[in-house]
């Protein structure tokens, strides 16, 4: 079994040194710092058109260049397979101006002083790895109800593609 799917998307302008996140605005997640994305819909042709589509829903911005850089499987205890599969691209070109909506706000930040404190705590620990410029494939496992995870596995020899099964 594969876990839901769901998709972020991170617009990184190396040239100037920074990273394009936001804050939802409601919901679960309201308030954390987070890149772009969501959950496939039945009329996403694939996942990367899902990451396009809502990250051109959440910033009025296109993706022109994204490429799969992680993929992070979240596991919650008892279970042992994923329950959330996340895809995690990276760009540095885009068209349009970036601009706040109303599921979501939006901010370039420095790359070397993104506030990871205001982030999911799981996501504090992987989410320099997914931007890096090494691809990897990150799990997690949490207790429900808790934010940390209690185990956390990277692997960057395992290659990516949009329909992976996890192997963590």
């Amino acid at each position: 079994m594969t876990g839901r799917i769901v998709t972020l998307g991170y617009l990184i302008d190396r040239e100037r040194g920074r990273i394009l996140l936001g804050r939802k605005k409601f919901g679960g997640a309201a308030g954390k710092l987070n890149g772009f994305g969501g959950k496939l819909e039945e009329t996403d042709e694939n996942i990367r058109a899902a990451m396009l589509r809502e990250f051109e829903e959440e910033t009025h911005a296109r993706l022109l260049d994204p490429k799969l850089n992680a993929i992070v499987y979240f596991t919650y205890a008892p279970a042992t397979e994923p329950d959330i599969v996340l895809y995690c691209y990276t760009a540095s070109q885009w068209d349009g101006h970036p601009e706040e909506t109303n599921e979501m706000t939006v901010e370039w930040y420095d790359l070397a002083q993104v506030p990871i404190a205001d982030m999911w705590p799981g996501d504090q620990l992987w989410f320099q790895i997914a931007i890096g410029r090494r691809p990897s494939m990150i799990s997690l496992q949490f207790i429900p109800g808790q934010d940390d995870p209690v185990r956390l596995e990277i692997d960057f020899e395992e290659p990516l593609r949009e329909t992976h099964n996890p192997t963590l």
